[in-house]
């Protein structure tokens, strides 16, 4: 299911992601990658793959609260 980071970051452009969330964690590949972001009371993981200087697609990894 869709939630609100996804659909208020898909097909903008990058700059607005390093606007809110500032550099990435780490880079693989064409996903920008952010760590422990909170996201309804959890902290995620948020990958937002980069094309063309756009944001293609965003996805949320929960992180387990043990690790």
């Amino acid at each position: 299911e869709e939630g609100e980071i996804e659909r208020a970051y898909a097909g903008k452009d990058g700059k607005v992601v390093r606007l809110g969330f500032g550099d990435p964690d780490s880079v693989e590949g064409g996903d920008w990658v952010y760590n422990n972001i909170l996201i309804g009371g959890k902290k995620s993981q948020v990958l937002f793959t980069v094309e063309y200087g756009k944001i293609k697609s965003v996805r949320v990894v929960a992180v387990k609260l043990n690790e």
